[in-house]
């Protein structure tokens, strides 16, 4: 049975990938890293928490450090992303990333946008018979009833960030997009010919720095990651 059910926020592209069946795992940083010198104590999170010691072989006696894991098998999680709610004629929620739904009736206008005065310029517009766009709000703001998409964590382990193999990277959601300026990163759909000079490593590692270099944890920084599986669920469950 789910232990939790919360949000958190997908990437658009993250978005795409998970509707389109192309992303099964996603990794976030540790936020307490152990210490230089200490790897995992096994491979398994044991109620809830990853172990690792400063011993060089298991089964002996050493310091240990723990860190618990902010997910567990069974949690359902909504994801959040960037969304405006159209409030008149016809309320609905609309997609940065593509996609409206049309479950938004009455309840988007409780929403409103990013300031009341936007919000009075939608009413004004609307009574003269016209229409005006409404702001769009960041991730951070999505209220579980309009996200369109929820998962189920399947299984949850730790990584160590620099090792993660091409399997993994792909199951990310990673594909080939890149560009003629070697850009490259999550995608939704088949994948575009293959290149001699692109992974899903390279993919991945280009789209882990976009979202956590200025964070200190860039792909260059030897650090741990919460691995996690998952599968697209039903938004009832």
């Amino acid at each position: 049975m789910p232990t939790k059910t919360r949000g958190v926020t997908f990437r658009g592209r993250q978005i795409q990938a998970v509707l389109a069946g192309t992303m099964s795992q996603f990794r976030v940083p540790l936020k307490k890293q152990p210490p230089e010198g200490y790897r995992q104590w096994g491979t398994e999170i044991i109620q809830g928490f990853a172990a690792f010691t400063d011993h060089p072989t298991q089964g002996e006696k050493g310091s240990r450090f723990e860190v618990k894991c902010p997910y567990q098998p069974g949690d359902v999680l909504f994801l959040k992303e960037t969304f405006r709610a159209w409030h008149f004629a016809d309320p609905h929620i609309e997609y940065m990333a593509g996609g409206v739904s049309c479950e938004g009736d009455e309840r988007c206008y409780t929403l409103g946008t990013i300031t009341t005065r936007h919000a009075e310029l939608e009413l004004i517009a609307h009574t003269k018979g016209k229409r005006i766009d409404p702001l769009w709000n960041p991730s951070t703001h999505m209220p579980e009833w309009a996200s369109r998409c929820r998962i189920r964590i399947k299984s949850v382990g730790v990584g160590l960030r620099q090792e993660i193999s091409e399997e993994d990277a792909e199951a990310c959601g990673m594909w080939d997009m890149q560009s003629e300026d070697g850009l490259s990163g999550w995608g939704a759909g088949p994948p575009a010919p293959a290149r001699s000079d692109y992974s899903y490593r390279h993919a991945f590692m280009h789209q882990w720095n976009a979202q956590h270099a200025r964070s200190g944890n860039g792909f260059d920084v030897a650090g741990h990651d919460w691995v996690c599986g998952f599968e697209l669920t039903g938004k009832d469950e």
